[in-house]
């Protein structure tokens, strides 16, 4: 028996798990939609899982960073994702530092 890799479009907040018959309250593909079965079933299906949402804590520090005044701001690190600074009366004003709190500890984010 030969292997053959299929693609198959799984709804948005869902990930592939297994493919086997469902149990009580798995997930399973049908019609394009995640279907949660009521009772176990005799055939194999696409069982899905959630999707664990991703959340990240940052804490607004006191500590800034200067930067030129002739421009707008591009952070060194276009993968923080956050950048706050402000004009004040037309000047720029020191850009303020964040850092990623992980697990009781904090990260910058400049």
């Amino acid at each position: 028996m030969s292997k053959q890799n299929v693609e198959i479009d799984i709804p948005d907040g869902w990930e592939y798990l297994d493919y086997r018959k469902p149990g009580v309250s798995d997930y399973f593909l049908e019609g394009g939609c995640a279907i949660e079965a009521e009772s176990a079933y005799l055939h194999s299906r696409i069982i899905l899982t959630k999707k664990k949402p991703l959340r990240r804590v940052f804490e607004l520090t006191d500590e800034t960073k200067d930067f030129a005044s002739d421009g707008d701001f591009i952070s060194d690190d276009l993968t923080s994702g956050i950048d706050i600074w402000m004009l004040v009366d037309g000047i720029n004003a020191p850009h303020y530092i964040w850092k990623e709190i992980k697990e009781g500890k904090a990260e910058n984010i400049v």
